[in-house]
């Protein structure tokens, strides 16, 4: 049973990856660069044909015991949760990306939180 669930967990991971390649690569691609207010250097890159953004960090000093960065989309003042980043790397965001301005990072407690306890460190707007 542990091997079967360690292969649906690779095949999830594989098609994470997959996912976020596509929108990388893909020819309409638009990306926004942007320091967090802790240095880090991050990114959005964002396809509008397949509906989908990633977020890049590097640089993000490690979130101390019991918290996690998590990612937000800004839907005119509504922040919606879109993923944790447990550390520096790259994430597909999840979530309805349609109509959202911006991509925000937060330091939450670990599990993350259903709305921001913080300010964002960084604030990104979605590439047009």
């Amino acid at each position: 049973q542990e091997n079967v669930e360690a292969g649906r967990r690779a095949t999830q991971s594989e098609q994470r990856l997959d996912e976020m390649n596509s929108v990388l690569s893909s020819p309409d691609a638009r990306t926004v660069h942007a320091r967090a207010g802790n240095g880090a250097a991050t990114s959005v890159v964002s396809s509008r044909r397949l509906d989908k953004t990633v977020f890049t960090a590097a640089g993000l000093p490690a979130p101390g015991t019991g918290k996690t960065y998590q990612l937000w989309l800004d839907h005119n003042g509504t922040m919606r949760p879109a993923g944790l980043l447990p550390h520096d790397g790259a994430v597909l965001l999840t979530g309805d990306t349609a109509g959202a301005r911006a991509v925000g990072l937060t330091l939450e407690p670990a599990g993350g939180s259903a709305r921001p306890t913080t300010p964002p460190l960084v604030l990104l707007p979605l590439p047009a």
